[in-house]
C-alpha cells in the first residue's frame, strides 16, 4: 500500500509551520546581490570535535529544510544567528507537494575550543 503523497506533505507542512513559530528564520546570502534570504526550519544541529596538535578544534553543523523552489548548492554561504554557514550537502525532500522541498546540511567555520 502506497502513501498518499499530498496528504503526507500536508502533515509535513503543518509540522514545519509549527516549528517555524511566530518569527521566521532565514538564511541570508553572504555575497550581496546573490539572492533573497531563504526561510528555513531547523531539523537538528550539533558539533564535532577533533583533537589536533594545536588543541581541540570544534565544528558546528546544522540540518535545515528550506522553503521555496530555490535550491542552494554545495559551497553557498549564508549567515544566520551572527554566524556564517556553508552548504556541505543538499538533498531533495521526497514528500510530494511539500512547501519545504530541500534539506541542507550546513557547517560553521571550525574554531579552537575555548578553555574553561
Amino acid at each position: 500500500m502506497g502513501l498518499n503523497g499530498p496528504a503526507f506533505a500536508g502533515y509535513g507542512n503543518a509540522l514545519a509551520a509549527y516549528l517555524m513559530g511566530s518569527a521566521e528564520d532565514v538564511l541570508t546570502p553572504v555575497a550581496p546581490g546573490t539572492g533573497d534570504p531563504i526561510p528555513f526550519v531547523s531539523d537538528g544541529e550539533g558539533e564535532t570535535t577533533k583533537l589536533t596538535e594545536s588543541g581541540v578544534i570544534v565544528q558546528r553543523w546544522k540540518t535545515v529544510f528550506v522553503a521555496g523552489g530555490t535550491r542552494p548548492i554545495v559551497g553557498d554561504k549564508f549567515t544566520f544567528g551572527g554566524e556564517t554557514w556553508q552548504v556541505s550537502q543538499t538533498d531533495p525532500d521526497r514528500c510530494a507537494g511539500s512547501d519545504w522541498p530541500n534539506m541542507l546540511t550546513l557547517v560553521g567555520h571550525a574554531r579552537q575550543a575555548s578553555s574553561r
